[in-house]
């Protein structure tokens, strides 16, 4: 097994327990246990969209053949903060109300949770990417948005808040997409 072959089973299970996390609500939801809300699901949503880009974004690592345990830690700090995220979505068993106020409740540390993986992707990205670059001042911007919206109460500063960062993933996907195809020279 290649080193980065280990790294990406390593990658795999983190992401592989964040989906479980976030089916894991859909669960709870289809059987009745938590009430489902907007705002949540939204969220789900979106943090499972993540889980997938950060997956497929490990691919463009393929190529590099040294890897360190410091590089290993740096590229799997992302994805264990987006597993952290998934976590806090998921809400404790017995918990009455729905999940649109579970997530106001825990908002603080779900959005840390994404501050966290904004400024370990970009150091990722940095370290061992192509240095600094746009995404990082996506980036930059991202983390004021999760700021903002761990301070309000507002719901719909919040719904805008998750429509906002599903475009800005939903662009990333696109285009990254496309970029890798590229690199990897396929389609």
């Amino acid at each position: 097994m290649q080193s980065f072959e280990f790294l990406m089973v390593t990658i795999s299970i983190v992401i592989g327990l964040g989906i479980a996390e976030v089916l894991g609500v859909v669960v709870r939801v289809l059987r009745r246990e938590v009430a489902p809300g907007w705002l949540h699901s939204l969220w789900m949503l979106t943090i499972l969209g993540f889980l997938l880009q950060a997956l497929w974004a490990s691919w463009a690592y393929q190529v590099r053949a040294d890897w360190s345990f410091t590089d290993m830690t740096v590229l799997l700090a992302p994805r264990l903060c987006l597993f952290v995220a998934a976590g806090l979505l998921s809400p404790p068993p017995g918990r009455a109300g729905s999940l649109d106020e579970y997530l106001m409740d825990i908002r603080g540390r779900f959005y840390g949770a994404l501050v966290g993986f904004n400024v370990s992707a970009s150091l990722a990205f940095n370290l061992l990417g192509d240095g600094p670059g746009a995404q990082d001042a996506i980036r930059g911007g991202m983390t004021v948005l999760y700021l903002a919206l761990a301070t309000s109460e507002r719901r719909g500063v919040q719904l805008a808040g998750v429509l906002i960062v599903f475009g800005v993933l939903a662009a990333f996907t696109f285009s990254f997409s496309f970029s890798l195809a590229e690199m990897l020279g396929v389609g």
